[in-house]
């Protein structure tokens, strides 16, 4: 049997690969396989060659799959033993080349090998030069990031040459490919974005004001959530001059379920900002809304194109997403990058645009799920579609894992009303109104109520616990309902509760009627 026997089948349309035979991925079989990693820099125009004791000359990095069928982790693999490096971003799912390698003969390990031909499949990746690099002195002598127009100086192996100049090609293709599909999103996307918009309302009436109070609501919001809360707080407070007089109080009030208070307390600063120094008009540069307290790149990207027309792109996650699958972009959360490929292809309907992204990653090319791909106007363009990994994009960072807390929480029921603190300025929920509460190391066996808070003829009535989850932290939370004559609680500030003041939802809970509520 001869590699020539095997079945191997490469879709050069689609890029995609299928083997038949195990004995390909057995290096004792005369018929086997290779996967070998050509890594670029990031400028595309360095590759990190090892100087290769077998070849004796300078050659890419990889090795035999050893029973692996999976040929892009062999070469994943390959490449971090054989340089060191850690970090390594994959160009593409698709092979930059698939074909018969020649190996000569050589000794290894002091067993002979005979001179014999092997399948290899090669795959580029993306690496930086500033990180470290460590020879693999069983098969190689050396590393070099070497320049592209310089290999054929360098490889002294006639036949790689070849193969070397087919996949400098294949990338060059594939860097073309990604290029062309971020280029025609704007004749795609506006006429599906016409037809298929949703009628929400912020897209009504649309100013700089309405844009920065939706953009900064559906941060941490679904969009269905923030329609109701949007149109309250747009009917109280109608204009940035109000939202800028409006006291603490009432905004967090007006803000209670959307939770992560510190945006409304920015919104009032940056309102008071806009009237104090603009005279209520917001600017229309990213660079000047940028400073306003609250607003990143994507918020001021998505004022300046909704509002004002202007050219910039607003990337936020839904857009991440589709364009990182669209260029099938594997590197880990590339905002600034995508940033500069959409402001090169920005059409004049600028405002559309953006929108447009934002829409079809919302409805089509959904989180979460499997995207829609025929239902998508970038269908014919799309690389992860051609190539069968939109599952795998985007790379997410990894979640930093969440610190955890316990607190015992003390609801005080008094005939003055239900004893609420102030938090203090700093750390989470800061300024905001809560029950008074302590932190513990483990919930006490029995129920021990500070003897600082004064309480008097005090009877718990229940107890309950729930757990309350931020983005990177979690408390566990035992509540005492606690009925008393009075109390004297030390704290920041007092109050007892009212309809006027806001409760974060990690305590709202707790003055809530409970269901299953475990009585002591």
């Amino acid at each position: 049997m001869t590699l020539k026997d095997c079945i191997a089948i490469y879709n050069k349309e689609s890029r995609l690969l299928s083997f038949e035979g195990e004995a390909l991925y057995d290096r004792k079989s005369p018929v086997h396989a290779t996967a070998s990693a050509l890594v670029f820099n990031e400028g595309r125009d360095k590759v990190l060659f090892a100087f290769h004791k077998i070849y004796r000359s300078y050659a890419w990095l990889g090795g035999h799959n050893d029973g692996e069928k999976d040929f892009l982790a062999v070469a994943l693999r390959e490449a971090k033993e054989e340089s060191g490096l850690r970090e390594l971003t994959l160009f593409s799912r698709a092979p930059l080349h698939v074909g018969l390698l020649p190996v000569a003969a050589h000794v290894r390990r002091g067993e002979k090998v005979e001179a014999h031909e092997h399948l290899n499949v090669t795959f580029g990746f993306i690496a930086s030069e500033r990180e470290a690099l460590t020879v693999c002195e069983e098969e190689n002598s050396a590393l070099a990031w070497l320049p592209v127009k310089e290999l054929d100086a360098h490889c002294s192996e006639p036949h790689m040459l070849p193969i070397y100049r087919e996949c400098l090609a294949a990338a060059r293709e594939l860097s073309a490919e990604k290029a062309h599909a971020c280029s025609v999103l704007p004749e795609r996307l506006l006429p599906w974005y016409d037809l298929h918009r949703r009628d929400l309302p912020w897209r009504r009436d649309i100013s700089a004001y309405r844009t920065w109070v939706s953009e900064i609501m559906l941060q941490q919001t679904r969009v269905e959530a923030g329609k109701s809360y949007f149109l309250r707080f747009l009917r109280e407070l109608p204009t940035v001059f109000d939202l800028a007089a409006c006291p603490e109080d009432k905004l967090l009030k007006l803000w209670e379920g959307l939770g992560y208070y510190n945006r409304a307390k920015n919104m009032k600063k940056a309102a008071e900002i806009v009237v104090e120094r603009y005279g209520g008009v917001f600017p229309s540069s990213v660079e000047e809304l940028t400073k306003l307290p609250g607003v990143g790149e994507y918020t001021a990207g998505a004022i300046a194109s909704i509002a004002y027309g202007e050219r910039e792109p607003a990337v936020d996650g839904n857009v991440v997403r589709v364009i990182s699958r669209v260029t099938e972009d594997y590197r880990v959360d590339p905002r600034r990058e995508i940033a500069a490929q959409l402001r090169a292809v920005y059409p004049e309907r600028a405002g559309d645009f953006t929108q447009s992204l934002m829409e079809i990653g919302a409805l089509v090319c959904i989180p979460n799920g499997a995207p829609m791909c025929e239902q998508c106007p970038l269908r014919e363009d799309c690389l992860s579609r051609r190539f069968g990994c939109a599952g795998l994009l985007p790379v997410l960072p990894e979640k930093r894992a969440r610190s955890k807390k316990k607190l015992c929480v003390f609801v005080i029921e008094t005939p003055e009303g239900t004893a609420l603190r102030k938090r203090s300025e700093k750390g989470v929920l800061r300024g905001m109104w809560e029950y008074p509460n302590v932190e513990v190391k483990e919930f006490p066996e029995k129920a021990e109520i500070p003897a600082e808070y004064g309480l008097k003829n005090a009877q718990i009535l229940e107890v309950f616990e729930y757990t309350h989850v931020f983005t990177h932290l979690e408390w566990e939370m035992r509540c005492y309902r606690i009925q008393a004559d009075g109390a004297d609680i030390p704290c920041y500030s007092r109050a007892y509760i009212s309809e006027h003041l806001s409760i974060p939802s990690a305590f709202a809970r707790a003055g809530r009627e409970q269901k299953g509520v475990k009585k002591r």
